[in-house]
C-alpha cells in the first residue's frame, strides 16, 4: 500500500473537533492454538496455525499519555462488512495479513485461515488484520465500503471520556493511513446501523507510534472459504489511536451500539445520516484508492475503558476472601431500572466466564455474591459485573482481584538423609497426605499415607533407612489434590 505523510493539521470536513489520544504501548497475552490448515499451491507450502507457529497476540490493554485502558471482554460485539459491487474486486473476498516469517516457502502464518473476514476481525488480535481495507483499485484491493463493530445490546456509561474505541494499523511510523469513524447510535430490526453520531476523520498525525511493535507478516488473498494465496510479505511497525465516546459525540448516559469505519474520501458535504446507505456511490465511491482507503487495519475491535472507573449504575464494588470469595456491590440509585447482575470470573484478567446471576430488587441498593467454587483458590481470581438494564442495555463494572492462597512449600529435613527424615508442610484443610518415594528410573519405591490437620504438620517419613544411597524424589499429594515433588539424597 502507499504511505503518505498527512499535513500537520486536522481535516474536519463536516466533522467536529475532537481530542483523540495517541496509543504508545500495547499489552497482549498469547493465545496458542487454532485449527491448523496446510496446503500446497503454485509450488509453495502454506501452513496456518501449525505448531509451533500458532501464537496469536490478544490485546488486553494499552496506554496513552492520558493513562491506561483495558479491554472490556464482557461486551462482545460482532463485525459486519458492507461491500460494493462496482470495484476491481467482487464477491465475498478475503484479503488478510498474518504475522509470519518473511522467508521463502514454507509460509508459516501464526493465525488460522479465516472462513471469512468478519470472523477474522472478531477475536481482538494484534498480529493479524487486513490490507488496504477500503482500497477498490490496486492489485491488492478489497471491495469493502464500511466496517461495522456492533454491540446489539447497546452500552451506556457516565464516563464517556474514559471509555471508547481503539483503532490499530500496520504501517510506517508517522505515516499511518487515514480513515473516518462514527459511533453507531441506533440499530434497525435486523440489527444493522440506522443512526450515527458525527463522522470524524483520523489522519496519520493522530496515530501514536507503538513501541516495540515491529511485525513480519505475509499478505494472502482469495475468495473466502478457499485456500488463500500469497500476495506479498514485509516487516512494518504498528500504530494506534484511541477515540473516547465523548470524542465521537456520545454524551453521558446515552446508548452507543458500536462504531463504523469508512474510507477517508467520505465527502465533506455528507452527513451522519449518509453513513447508513453504502450503495450511494457519491458518498461511497467504488474507485477509492490507496491514499484514502489503504488502511492496513489490525484485527482489534471492541470497547476499551479505564477500568478504575465504575459504570453509571455502580457506587462501589469490592471483593473479600472469607471461607469463599465474596463480592459486595452497591448501586448508586435503587430506582435505576436494572434487571439483573451477571457475575464474571477470570484467572488471568482477560478471559472471563459467567459464574452466576443476581436479580435486582426494587429499593435494594446493596448486593453480594459468594463464589462457592473458590475454596481451593490457589490462583488469583478476577471478578467483574455485567449490569443488565430492563431496556436491554448492558454496562460493566471495574475488575476486582482476590490474590490466591497457596500451600506453604513442603520441606524435607535433613537433606541429605541418613536414617531418619521429616516432612514439614502447611495444608489448608484436614485430611490425608500421600507420599511417594521415587527413584531415578521413575519407579515408586515407598508409599505412605498420613492423616494431617489444617495448618503446619511434621510427618516422619518411614522406611528411608532401607533405601540404597543415591538420588530420590518424594512426591507429596495434599488433601486438596495439589502435589509437590522434593528431591533428596540418601547417604
Amino acid at each position: 500500500m502507499k504511505k503518505i505523510i498527512a499535513p500537520l493539521f486536522l481535516l474536519f470536513l463536516n466533522q467536529i473537533a475532537f481530542a483523540q489520544a495517541k496509543i504508545i504501548t500495547v499489552s497482549t497475552t498469547d493465545v496458542v492454538g487454532g485449527t491448523a490448515t496446510n496446503y500446497v499451491a503454485g509450488g509453495n507450502t502454506y501452513n496456518w496455525a501449525t505448531s509451533p507457529n500458532n501464537v496469536q497476540k490478544r490485546v488486553t490493554g494499552f496506554s496513552t499519555a492520558a493513562g491506561s485502558f483495558g479491554y472490556a471482554s464482557a461486551l462482545a460485539g460482532v463485525v459486519k462488512l458492507k461491500r460494493s459491487t462496482g470495484g476491481t474486486t467482487t464477491g465475498d473476498f478475503s484479503l488478510v495479513w498474518s504475522e509470519a516469517s518473511v522467508t521463502a516457502s514454507p509460509f508459516n502464518m501464526q493465525a488460522a485461515i479465516p472462513a471469512n473476514m468478519e470472523s477474522y476481525f472478531s477475536a481482538n488480535i494484534f498480529n493479524k488484520g487486513t490490507d488496504n481495507l477500503f482500497d477498490n483499485t490496486s492489485s491488492n484491493s478489497n471491495n469493502i465500503e464500511r466496517l461495522d463493530w456492533i454491540l446489539s445490546a447497546g452500552y451506556s456509561t457516565a464516563n464517556v471520556t474514559k471509555t471508547g474505541f481503539a483503532v490499530f494499523e500496520r504501517g510506517a511510523d508517522d505515516a499511518h493511513d487515514p480513515f473516518d469513524i462514527a459511533a453507531i447510535t441506533g440499530l434497525d430490526v435486523s440489527g444493522n446501523p440506522n443512526a450515527y453520531g458525527p463522522v470524524l476523520r483520523i489522519l496519520s498525525t493522530n496515530y501514536g507510534n507503538i513501541t516495540n511493535s515491529s511485525v513480519s507478516y505475509r499478505i494472502l488473498k482469495g475468495a473466502s472459504g478457499t485456500n488463500l494465496l500469497d500476495a506479498s510479505t514485509n516487516t512494518q511497525n504498528r500504530g494506534g489511536v484511541f477515540l473516547s465516546l465523548s470524542d465521537l459525540g456520545i454524551t453521558a448516559g446515552a446508548t452507543v451500539y458500536g462504531y463504523s469505519l469508512l474510507a477517508a474520501d467520505f465527502p465533506s458535504s455528507a452527513t451522519s445520516t449518509d453513513v447508513v446507505n453504502t450503495s450511494n456511490t457519491t458518498n461511497f465511491p467504488v474507485n477509492t484508492g490507496a491514499l484514502s482507503g489503504g488502511i492496513d487495519l489490525i484485527a482489534t475491535t471492541g470497547i476499551f475503558a479505564d477500568l478504575t472507573v465504575l459504570p453509571i449504575s455502580i457506587e462501589s464494588f469490592t471483593a473479600k476472601q472469607e471461607n469463599y470469595n465474596k463480592l459486595y456491590w452497591k448501586i448508586a440509585d435503587p430506582e435505576n431500572e436494572i434487571n439483573n447482575f451477571t457475575i464474571l470470573k477470570s484467572t488471568n484478567a482477560v478471559d472471563f466466564s459467567e459464574i452466576g446471576n443476581v436479580k435486582s430488587i426494587n429499593n435494594i441498593d446493596n448486593y453480594n455474591f459468594t463464589d462457592y467454587n473458590s475454596a481451593k483458590n490457589y490462583t488469583s481470581c478476577y471478578y467483574k459485573l455485567v449490569i443488565k438494564k430492563k431496556n436491554g442495555q448492558s454496562v460493566f463494572s471495574s475488575i476486582v482481584k482476590i490474590n490466591g492462597i497457596k500451600n506453604t512449600a513442603a520441606t524435607i529435613l535433613p537433606n541429605p538423609v541418613l536414617t531418619d527424615a521429616v516432612i514439614n508442610c502447611n495444608v489448608l484443610k484436614d485430611g490425608y497426605i500421600n507420599m511417594l518415594i521415587i527413584n531415578t528410573k521413575g519407579e515408586e519405591i515407598i508409599s505412605q499415607k498420613t492423616k494431617v490437620q489444617k495448618g503446619s504438620n511434621n510427618i516422619q517419613l518411614k522406611k528411608v533407612e532401607a533405601l540404597k544411597p543415591g538420588s530420590y524424589i518424594v512426591k507429596i499429594i495434599l488433601p486438596d489434590g495439589h502435589a509437590q515433588s522434593i528431591p533428596f539424597i540418601k547417604k
